[in-house]
């Protein structure tokens, strides 16, 4: 497959959400969609179980509490990681 096929099919459902200023002022609004939400490196971490379907009810929820929005991106691993896993016993179906 191709190397950004095979990244997708292994994404973890956490996004990295930049917002201007302290993302700590929207961690209880992330909390609602992931209780172990976090900040790191100043980005919003959340992991959703269904991220397409989740993502935009997020950033509706984020807004509403009055976030500026720069940035969501799902994290998706290193190309080495993807390669690591294949090694280890391929990818899950």
């Amino acid at each position: 497959d191709r190397p950004a096929d095979l990244r997708r099919r292994l994404t973890t459902g956490r996004l990295l959400v930049r917002v201007v200023g302290d993302g700590t002022a929207y961690l209880e609004t992330a909390r609602a969609f992931d209780r172990a939400a976090s900040i790191e490196a100043g980005a919003l971490i959340v992991t959703l179980r269904a991220p397409e379907r989740e993502t935009p009810g997020l950033v509706r929820a984020l807004v509403g509490a009055g976030a500026d929005v720069l940035e969501v991106r799902p994290e998706i691993p290193p190309l080495e990681d993807v390669y690591l896993h294949l090694l280890a016993g391929g990818l899950p179906s």
